[in-house]
């Protein structure tokens, strides 16, 4: 509904109101540091940036240079037509738990008085709650959807370690992002290498993560040593309704791809027997049942995990 001559203002109408310090269409965009010349980019990372862990202070921060990146950067985003609000609201729940793992980071650049210029949120994860963020953006609903399917194979897949995120060992790189003009500095390389050290140092088993950029697929797979468990192209998604909603995006083949990283091996606890047993299982939860069925199951299963991990242990060892 529009707001008349006089009327409240539109935060107040029911509209979204503008996210604060971004550019609005046709206005005029703010240069770089970089394109102001402020530091070459042969300049050492060490010494043009800090890498830090996330503060609490800087989360909305992160989250509005996450929306800003996302809405303009991302091909499928674009291309689907999801605002920069819109996504602001999504992130602000998939971050949920990013200052809990102690895994989230950010780069600052020192030549431009600390800015904020690059992140990374990773946080718990745990298979039964994918997919619980609500949103009321067809558009990212849709994306929700099409995330589905790449996890579904991940899942179904015999290498995919159930049994980590299961004992709440697992954490999930969630999303992450540079500021335009900074790209090509090895930053987005630096952050998800110190983020895999401090999973490792947390205790985490797992990490894992989904990829659509090329290079940040390349960076967590050929650099990282992260193993691919699942793929969905966009393209070629067709949602339940029957829509294909990215079916004419231009630019060539972009897909979804879900890793996943060993971070420690743990003989008992990653004994062939829970692969067998948690495949099967995630092979009947794939099926169309009712969620409750589902929840119930799950909810289940992780009150005996300790009395289940313990009858691994003893199956290993007979074996």
């Amino acid at each position: 509904r529009a707001c008349l001559p006089g009327s409240p203002a539109p935060a107040a109408c029911g509209e979204s109101p503008p996210l604060q310090g971004m550019p609005l269409p046709g206005e005029p965009q703010a240069e770089s540091s970089l394109q102001q010349g402020l530091a070459p980019r042969d300049e050492p990372l060490e010494e043009r940036f800090a890498v830090e862990v996330l503060r609490a202070e800087d989360l909305e921060e992160v989250l509005r240079l996450d929306a800003a990146i996302f809405s303009e950067q991302n091909r499928a985003l674009k291309f689907a037509g999801v605002s920069s609000q819109s996504w602001h609201d999504f992130e602000e729940q998939e971050a949920r738990g990013c200052l809990e793992t102690g895994c989230s980071l950010v780069a600052r650049d020192l030549r431009s008085g600390g800015s904020i210029v690059a992140f990374l949120f990773v946080v718990p994860f745990a298979l039964d709650k994918l997919g619980a963020v609500t949103t009321d953006s067809p558009a990212i609903k849709k994306l929700q959807e099409f995330g589905g399917s790449a996890y579904g194979a991940a899942v179904a897949h015999k290498d995919y370690h159930h049994i980590a995120w299961f004992a709440g060992r697992s954490c999930r790189a969630a999303a992450g992002g540079t500021r335009s003009g900074y790209e090509g500095l090895g930053l987005a390389v630096r952050l998800r290498e110190r983020a895999v050290e401090l999973a490792r140092a947390n205790g985490y088993d797992v990490i894992t993560t989904e990829t659509i950029s090329p290079a940040t697929q390349h960076i967590w797979n050929k650099r990282l040593g992260a193993q691919i468990l699942g793929r969905a192209v966009f393209q070629e998604f067709r949602s339940h309704d029957g829509s294909t909603p990215w079916a004419g995006m231009p630019g060539g083949s972009l897909e979804l791809a879900v890793q996943q990283k060993i971070l420690r091996h743990r003989p008992l606890r990653d004994a062939y027997v829970w692969k067998f047993v948690f495949g099967v299982a995630a092979g009947f939860l794939r099926r169309p049942w009712h969620w409750f069925v589902k929840w119930a199951i799950i909810q289940f299963l992780r009150g005996y995990r300790w009395f289940l991990i313990l009858l691994g242990a003893l199956w290993s060892r007979r074996a």
